[in-house]
């Protein structure tokens, strides 16, 4: 019985934590475009990949009381929700028309097939590092792939869409 009104108990503060993640995300995702409409598309993204690849492990291993969760959570998810705004504003200027949808709809969806095996590895690295923090912290990692990838990526500000 008392273990049933622990959990009640702690059910507001992840409600809070997550509202105040998706908050962040929310205006992170108003906040991209006028970003990248200022600074360029590869600029935008570098700048919230780098904020998710600082913000994620510093959001669950440094976070260890709930205010500092409640405080981190909104920064988190600026960064790390924020960033798929850009996909939409950067993915359709990177294709000709005549393949422009099928291309979107990969880029958008590609991740998705590695992304699946998530909830695995977060298992795996859980067990072995004996908390859940350091293995979202570790996961949290993949921004940096996204850091590599903007080297090879060309900017599309104020061109044209290709034909």
């Amino acid at each position: 019985m008392l273990h049933a009104q622990g959990t009640r108990a702690v059910i507001p503060q992840v409600s809070l934590v997550t509202t105040t993640l998706t908050t962040g995300g929310i205006i992170g995702c108003l906040c991209l475009p006028l970003i990248a409409d200022r600074w360029g598309r590869k600029v935008a993204l570098f700048v919230y990949f780098l904020g998710a690849l600082l913000a994620v492990p510093t959001t669950f291993m440094l976070a260890t009381e709930f205010s500092h969760a409640v405080l981190a959570s909104p920064i988190m998810g600026f960064f790390a929700s924020g960033v798929t705004a850009g996909f939409a504003i950067y993915f359709p200027e990177l294709f000709p028309t005549a393949i422009r949808a099928t291309a979107q709809g990969f880029c958008f969806n590609f991740a998705r097939f590695f992304s699946a095996a998530g909830p695995l590895l977060a298992g795996l690295l859980t067990a072995a590092h004996g908390s859940f923090a350091p293995a979202i912290a570790t996961i949290g990692s993949i921004y940096f792939v996204g850091l590599i990838i903007l080297i090879f990526a060309r900017e599309t500000k104020g061109q044209a869409l290709p034909d």
